[in-house]
């Protein structure tokens, strides 16, 4: 991005490159890596919502490739608060945790024998703390509490860490309080 900043007419090729994918894409082209180019350029050019209203179309003409895209789009969506939608496309939350469980375990072993231990032991802590945030926050957010609550459990027998602890927010339950002039 720093070339954009120093020569906007690179900004300008590559907005124009995003915007013929995208509408190759909205015009029902079903192609993971172009919309994986689409996604990875408004993530640069912070412009996650372009990424948002993208999948929102897509889902609205073709369910099934929607859902097989949903992990490219999953950090724009849940930052939207599209929670519904998220939860639309997440598939079997218990087979989502355990494959983040499974690459969080190889992942650590695998950090063991690396050449540089504590970055990759990091990477895959904090790819693990993002997987389950946003499987908890999605489940808690679409209504699913008990099941969010039963995941967050699990994640922290593995990994306690402060996000995945703090990924259910309390709610705040409102009391009657009483006007002081009554």
């Amino acid at each position: 991005m720093e070339l954009a900043r120093k020569y906007p007419p690179a900004l300008a090729a590559l907005r124009k490159i995003r915007d013929k994918k995208t509408a190759s894409l909205s015009r029902g082209k079903a192609d993971r890596a172009l919309f994986h180019d689409v996604e990875s350029i408004n993530d640069r050019l912070k412009e996650s919502a372009a990424t948002v209203a993208l999948f929102k179309k897509i889902d609205k003409m073709n369910e099934r490739f929607a859902s097989s895209i949903y992990d490219l789009a999953d950090e724009a969506i849940i930052a939207a608060g599209e929670y519904v939608l998220a939860r639309k496309h997440l598939g079997d939350p218990t087979m989502r945790f355990e494959i983040a469980q499974r690459n969080f375990e190889e992942g650590m072993q695998h950090a063991e024998t690396s050449r540089y231990k504590a970055a990759s032991r990091r990477a895959h802590k904090a790819i693990f703390v993002g997987d389950v945030v946003r499987l908890v926050t999605v489940l808690d957010k679409a209504g699913e509490l008990h099941a969010a609550k039963q995941f967050q459990s699990k994640a922290l027998k593995l990994y306690n860490h402060k996000a995945i602890r703090n990924a259910i927010k309390r709610r705040r339950r409102h009391r009657f309080k009483p006007d002081a002039a009554t």
